[in-house]
Formats: C-alpha cells, sequence, structure tokens
C-alpha cells in the first residue's frame, strides 16, 4: 500500500457510535453535549478526558459570549428586515413581560418590547443589586408578579432557569434564542 510506510501520529478527532436525537445547535444544549462528549472520552479513551475537561472549562466561556454575540446579531437582522422580537410576542398576543437577565441581551430586549407597547413590569437577574437600573429589578427568590411571559436571555441556562421558574410562576417562559429561532423558521415559510 502506498500508505504503508506513514506513521500516524495523532488523531485529532474521532468518531463514535452514537445517537442524539433531539439535540439541536441551541446554546441551551451545548453544556449539554460538552458533558456527553466528555463522558464518551472518559469512557473510550480515560487518558484524554482529564484534557478535554480542561479545555471545556477554558473555552466554554468564549464558546458563551459568540452564541450570545450570535443572539443579539440575529435579533438586530429581523429587526433590519421589519420583523422584530417585539412583533412575535404582540402576535401571540402578549401585554406584559418580564425579563430574566438584565446584561446587554436583556436591556435590548426591555428596549424592543417596550417600543412595541408591551409593558415590562420587572427584570430577575441574581446579580441586580450590584447595578443601576430604573427597573425594578427581582432576584429568582422574589415573588414574582404574574405576567403573560418571561423571556430567558442567558440561553446557556435556559433549562434549569425554566425548571426553577416553573415552580414559582405560572406563564409561558420563553428562551430568547428559541424565540429568534423560530421567527427565522416563520420567515423561511413565508419565502
Amino acid at each position: 500500500s502506498v500508505y504503508s510506510n506513514c506513521r500516524l501520529v495523532k488523531i485529532d478527532t474521532f468518531v463514535t457510535k452514537y445517537e442524539a436525537h433531539g439535540i439541536s445547535s441551541l446554546a441551551q444544549n451545548w453544556g449539554k453535549m460538552q458533558d456527553e462528549y466528555i463522558n464518551i472520552v472518559a469512557e473510550y479513551f480515560p487518558e484524554k478526558a482529564k484534557y478535554v475537561q480542561a479545555e471545556k472549562q477554558r473555552l466554554f466561556p468564549f464558546i458563551k459570549c459568540w452564541k450570545q454575540y450570535e443572539c443579539l446579531n440575529d435579533m438586530f437582522a429581523l429587526k433590519q428586515r421589519g420583523n422584530g422580537i417585539a412583533d412575535y410576542f404582540v402576535h401571540k398576543g402578549i401585554k406584559t413581560a418580564a425579563v430574566y437577565g438584565f446584561h446587554y441581551l436583556g436591556q435590548r430586549v426591555c428596549d424592543e418590547l417596550e417600543s412595541a407597547g408591551i409593558v415590562v413590569k420587572y427584570v430577575i437577574d441574581n446579580a441586580g443589586d450590584k447595578f443601576e437600573f430604573n427597573r425594578t429589578v427581582k432576584r429568582i427568590e422574589d415573588t414574582l408578579d404574574p405576567v403573560d411571559v418571561i423571556v430567558v436571555t442567558p440561553i446557556f441556562d435556559y433549562t434549569e432557569i425554566k425548571k426553577q421558574l416553573d415552580k414559582k410562576i405560572d406563564c409561558w417562559i420563553a428562551s430568547i434564542e428559541i424565540v429568534i429561532n423560530d421567527m427565522y423558521e416563520e420567515r423561511n415559510r413565508e419565502c
């Protein structure tokens, strides 16, 4: 064979027999996918597991920041095409909202909702006491007033946040990332 004299030094990627039904590229699944990846590596390549775990810890903050940037960019792109996220909520009959997470993405979501006449009653942010907001800020442990929807902006933590909120309040709990993806899908169906 032509390759008989070749020496394999390193394999960067490997393929395993693994099914991922229902797993998508949504950020809320990234942490789970990374953990499952590490478990597969640990099972089949135990000597590499510590290295992969260290890489996850090193890269995860950058991936998290990048996915939030993509989400914000997609939100603005939809708005520029005349179909902002507020239109989506108005179309669904939403009159009142709360926003979970009040970093940059959460601030833009509040602005967008209010620009369409949706009343943002409060924001939920566990670090809210560290910032000066001109809004009512609640922590997840507080009593949450009734609203039509809570829009969750920490996209990587949506699943856990939703579980906590489901125990506290009976309303639609929407991931901003899923809303944006739904809007793109609706737009593609119209074309």
